[in-house]
């Protein structure tokens, strides 16, 4: 592409992630994103826990979690969302309940799971 005069922006790589299936592929196009300088979206980090949450693949969701919070993005519900998912689809509820609980800290809202015993908030905190 770069040598057509089509530079990739990060919906390019998005298509990209889609078709790749192997977690050690997936992470050499999204460190490969970074180096190019293209700023990944919050839509790009929880496509890709997402991603390697249904395979089963735990490390590389880390890994993914840890470079979004190194390159300065806060992560918002979709991102607690997915990484708790992961965790009680991984049997680590302890570990998913610390991060539903700083998800909380942070004024987020988690979805509803019976695995943690969270309930659907209606009407907003106040409960009106």
């Amino acid at each position: 592409m770069p040598k057509k005069g089509c530079v990739p922006d990060v919906m390019t790589y998005h298509c990209f992630f889609r078709s790749l299936e192997k977690p050690r592929e997936i992470l050499l196009m999204f460190d490969r994103i970074i180096e190019s300088g293209i700023q990944p979206k919050m839509d790009t980090y929880v496509m890709l826990m997402r991603k390697f949450g249904r395979r089963g693949f735990l490390r590389p969701v880390f890994l993914v979690w840890k470079k979004m919070e190194e390159l300065g993005c806060n992560p918002d519900e979709f991102a607690y969302n997915a990484l708790i998912d992961v965790l009680i689809e991984k049997g680590m509820l302890d570990m998913a309940r610390q991060y539903e609980e700083e998800m909380f800290a942070k004024g987020l809202l988690a979805k509803p799971r019976e695995e943690l015993g969270t309930k659907l908030v209606q009407g907003g905190l106040d409960g009106g």
